[in-house]
């Protein structure tokens, strides 16, 4: 990514699913290589990103390049979060 493009961040849609869970493949190996593995890789597959992209949760961030980075922005986890709200 060229340092002097701000990344546009945008709500991801179904074009975004393949490359999205590319990336957070890609992003899970460097983690796992560093000693501080995080995501469990089996479970970062098509149906998991497209939950989120159908509750319109799953942010894109993209340049030129295509998509650099992404995030989940949700009111509930209840997996981490059981007792919140």
């Amino acid at each position: 990514m060229d340092s002097e493009e701000p990344p546009n961040v945008r709500v991801a849609c179904s074009g975004d699913i393949d490359e999205v869970v590319r990336l957070m493949h890609d992003a899970a190996a460097w983690m796992s290589a560093k000693g501080t593995p995080a995501w469990d890789v089996a479970r970062i597959d098509r149906t998991f990103a497209e939950t989120f992209v159908l509750r319109s949760e799953l942010l894109v961030a993209s340049c030129s390049d295509g998509i650099v980075g992404c995030c989940t922005l949700s009111a509930e986890d209840p997996e981490f979060w059981p007792d919140a709200l």
